[in-house]
C-alpha cells in the first residue's frame, strides 16, 4: 500500500524532495528503456554523435518525464493536494514508462512510434486477424507491467523513508538546471547539425517518441556558420543511415541508345482541367501519348507530391531523405548512364528542401528562376531550358524537369487576352467562404492553366525543331490537385484535406515507340520512377527493393494508396478514406471526405499500409 499519509505530518519541503528524487530515478528508468531503440539505431563510431545521443537521451527523455510528473509537483504546493503527491506521481510514471516501453516494441516492428493506426491493430475488433499472441505473450506482458508497478509502489516507499530521515543532498534547482543545460545543448548540436548538413546527427531525430529537435539555420547564417544547401550524404555514412533505400544496390543495364527523360509539371494542376479549351498544346501531346486517367499524386502538397514522383515510396519518408541528403535511385541511375540534368523549378528549389532530397544529386543545380512574379519565373524556366537544349552535348541523354507554378500562385500576365471570362484580377482569400461563388476564381485558375500551357508549346515545339521529341520520353502532369469548395465543406486549395479533388492529377506519358492509348487502371506518383526504371534502365531488381510503386505499363491489382502532406496521411481505398491523424484519432470518410459511421476498417490492408512506411527503414525486420 502506498504511503499517502505518512507525508502529511511533513512540511512541503519533504514533498517536493520525495518527488525531486522520483523523477530523477524515473528519468534514468526511462533512459534506460530507451536503450531498446539502440536495436534499430544506426552504430555511431564518431565521438561528436555519441555525445550528441547521450545528450539527446537524457535531455528530451527527462524533460518528458518532468513534464508528466508535473501534476504531481503542483498538489505539493497545496496542504490538502499533499496527499495526491505519490499516488499521482506513481501513476504518472507507471503510464510513461510503460508507453515507452510499448513504443520500443511497435518501433522495432514498423520503425514509427505510437499512433492511433497502430493502437486500431492492436486493440480493434479484428486484431487477431493481423496479430496472434499467444498464452505466454499474455502472461509475459502482465509480469512485465506487475513488475513496473510494484517496483514504483517500492520506490515510492524507500523515497518517502529516506526524504523523512535526512534532507537529500541533491536539490530540485541543481536537477532542473542539468536538465535544461542537457536539453539546450543537444538542442544546439542539432541545430548546427542541421545547418551543416551533418547527417550522423541530425539522422538520429526520428529515434525518440515526441522528440522535435530545434533548427535554426537562418540565424546560424547570419552569424557566419557556413550552411550546407545543397550536400549529399557522404559514402562513409550511408552504412549506419536509417534509411535503407534503395534496400539493395539496383542492377540496371541502361542501352547504348539512350532515350531523355523530360518531367513537366504544372503546380496545383487538377485532373478536370486538362481540356482542349483550356491546355490546347497538352491535349494534343495526349492524343499522341499514354493517358492515365485514374491517376493520384502521392499527397495533397507540393513536397509530397515531387517526392513520390522521383522517389517511387510514401512522402512519409520525406524526413528521413532530408535528414540523411539521401537522393532518388533514379536520379543516382541517370547519372551512372552518363545523363546531363537541366532541372528548372519557378518555386525556389530550396523550400521545400529539393536541393536537399529529390535533386541532391544532381550538380550545378539552379534553386531560384528569375522574376518578380509566378508568371515570370515561369517564362524564364522555359527560357532556360530552350537555352539548355540549344547549347546541350547531343552526344548525351539528358533528364530535366520544368516546374510550373503560376496556377499555384494565381499568377496571369497583364498583358495576355484571357481565354476565360468573367475573371478576378487577383484573389481575395478572406473573401473564401462555404457561400462564395468559385466562377470568376475558376476561371482565373483556367487562364493560369491556359497561361502555362502556351510556354509548355514552346518546349514541345523547341522539342521538334531540334530533333529531340522522338528520343524524348516526356512525362507531363501535377504535383497536387487544387480544390474550390467542391464538395461543399469549405476547403479551398490544397493540403486540406485527401479527396480526389485535392489529389486526382493529370498523367500524361509519351513514350516513343508507344501508341496512343488511355489506361483507367488506378496509379499513381510512385509508379513513375519504377516504370522508367525498369523500362528505360533495364533495373533487374524486384520493385520491392526501391519502390512501393507498380509498372504503368504491366500494372497489378491495387488495394490501397499512401497519401501524405505535412502532418497527416490518408490510407485511399477505392471506396473510402482512412484519415490518420498525428497523435490522435482515425477517421473514416468516403471518397468526398463525408464520414462514414461504423466502419469496420479492413486490418490486413491497415497492416499493410503501416508496412509501406516502414520496409525502407534500415533494422531487423
Amino acid at each position: 500500500m502506498l504511503p499517502v499519509r505518512q507525508i502529511d505530518s511533513e512540511p512541503r519541503r519533504t514533498a517536493t524532495d520525495w518527488w525531486v528524487w522520483f523523477a530523477l530515478i524515473n528519468t534514468a528508468l526511462i533512459v534506460l528503456i530507451a536503450q531498446r531503440y539502440q536495436t534499430v539505431w544506426p552504430d555511431q563510431t564518431l565521438l561528436l554523435p555519441q555525445i550528441f545521443q547521450a545528450l539527446m537521451s537524457v535531455g528530451h527523455l527527462g524533460s518528458l518525464m518532468v513534464l508528466c510528473l508535473l501534476p504531481a509537483l503542483l498538489c505539493a504546493l497545496f496542504k490538502r493536494g499533499k496527499f495526491l503527491v505519490i499516488p499521482l506521481g506513481v501513476v504518472l510514471a507507471l503510464a510513461l514508462n510503460l508507453v515507452v516501453l510499448v513504443d520500443t516494441y511497435v518501433y522495432q516492428l514498423y520503425r514509427f512510434h505510437l499512433n492511433p493506426s497502430i493502437g486500431e491493430l492492436i486493440f480493434g475488433n479484428a486484431s487477431r486477424e493481423i496479430f496472434a499472441f499467444s498464452q505466454a505473450n499474455f502472461l509475459s506482458a502482465g509480469s512485465v507491467g506487475a513488475l513496473f508497478i510494484l517496483g514504483e509502489c517500492a520506490l515510492a516507499w524507500i523515497l518517502v523513508r529516506v526524504c523523512r530521515s535526512f534532507r537529500p543532498t541533491i536539490t530540485g534547482r541543481i536537477f532542473i538546471g542539468l536538465l535544461c543545460l542537457t536539453a539546450i545543448c543537444q538542442n544546439a548540436m542539432f541545430a548546427w547539425a542541421d545547418a551543416t548538413a551533418y547527417i550522423p546527427i541530425t539522422e538520429q531525430a526520428g529515434f525518440l517518441p515526441g522528440y522535435f529537435p530545434l533548427t535554426a539555420r537562418r540565424l546560424l547564417g547570419s552569424l557566419g556558420v557556413k550552411l550546407a544547401s545543397s550536400t549529399a550524404m557522404p559514402d562513409s555514412w550511408k552504412a549506419s543511415s536509417n534509411l535503407d533505400y534503395p534496400k539493395d544496390p539496383l542492377k540496371c543495364s541502361p542501352p547504348e541508345k539512350k532515350k531523355n527523360i523530360l518531367f513537366v509539371v504544372i503546380d496545383s494542376w487538377r485532373s478536370d482541367s486538362l481540356t482542349p479549351e483550356i491546355t490546347p498544346n497538352i491535349a494534343r501531346l495526349r492524343d499522341e501519348s499514354v493517358e492515365f486517367t485514374n491517376h493520384y499524386s502521392g499527397g495533397s502538397a507540393t513536397r509530397t507530391g515531387i517526392f513520390t514522383l522521383f522517389y517511387g515510396i510514401p512522402g512519409t519518408y520525406w524526413h528521413y531523405a532530408l535528414r540523411q541528403r539521401q537522393g532518388p535511385a533514379l536520379i543516382t541511375e541517370a547519372k551512372k548512364a552518363g545523363y546531363e540534368f537541366s532541372i528548372h523549378g519557378s518555386a525556389p528549389l530550396t523550400s521545400p528542401e529539393f536541393d536537399q532530397t529529390a535533386f541532391v544529386d544532381v550538380p550545378d543545380l539552379r534553386t531560384r528562376a528569375e522574376g518578380k512574379t509566378a508568371c515570370d519565373r515561369d517564362r524564364d524556366i522555359t527560357a532556360k531550358f530552350s537555352s539548355f537544349l540549344d547549347s546541350r552535348n547531343r552526344e548525351q541523354p539528358f533528364l530535366g524537369m520544368v516546374f510550373y507554378d503560376a496556377p499555384h500562385a494565381f499568377c496571369f500576365p497583364p498583358d495576355l487576352p484571357r481565354a476565360f471570362e468573367p475573371s478576378l484580377d487577383e484573389i481575395d482569400y478572406l473573401s473564401l467562404n462555404s457561400g462564395y461563388d468559385p466562377t470568376q476564381l475558376l476561371n482565373l485558375y483556367r487562364n493560369t492553366l491556359h497561361f502555362d500551357d502556351s510556354l509548355i508549346g514552346e518546349i514541345i515545339s523547341k522539342l521538334e525543331s531540334t530533333g529531340e521529341l522522338n528520343n524524348t520520353i516526356l512525362i507531363v502532369t501535377g504535383d497536387h490537385a487544387q480544390e474550390f469548395n467542391d464538395n461543399g465543406l469549405n476547403y479551398w486549395g490544397h493540403g486540406g484535406n485527401f479527396s480526389r479533388f485535392q489529389t486526382e492529377v493529370p498523367m500524361i506519358l509519351r513514350w516513343p515507340g508507344r501508341p496512343h492509348e488511355v489506361r483507367q487502371q488506378w496509379s499513381s506518383h510512385t509508379d513513375v520512377a519504377p516504370t522508367l526504371l525498369q523500362e528505360l534502365f533495364s533495373c533487374s531488381n524486384d520493385l520491392s527493393d526501391y519502390t512501393v510503386g507498380q509498372n504503368l505499363f504491366h500494372p497489378s491489382q491495387r488495394d490501397f494508396l499512401v497519401l501524405a502532406n505535412y502532418g497527416e496521411y490518408a490510407i485511399a481505398e477505392h471506396d473510402h478514406l482512412t484519415l490518420v491523424h498525428p497523435y490522435g484519432r482515425l477517421d473514416y470518410v468516403d471518397r468526398d471526405l463525408r464520414p462514414i459511421e461504423n466502419h469496420s476498417q479492413n486490418k490486413s490492408i491497415l497492416s499493410a499500409a503501416l508496412k509501406q512506411q516502414s520496409e525502407f527503414l534500415r533494422g531487423d525486420r
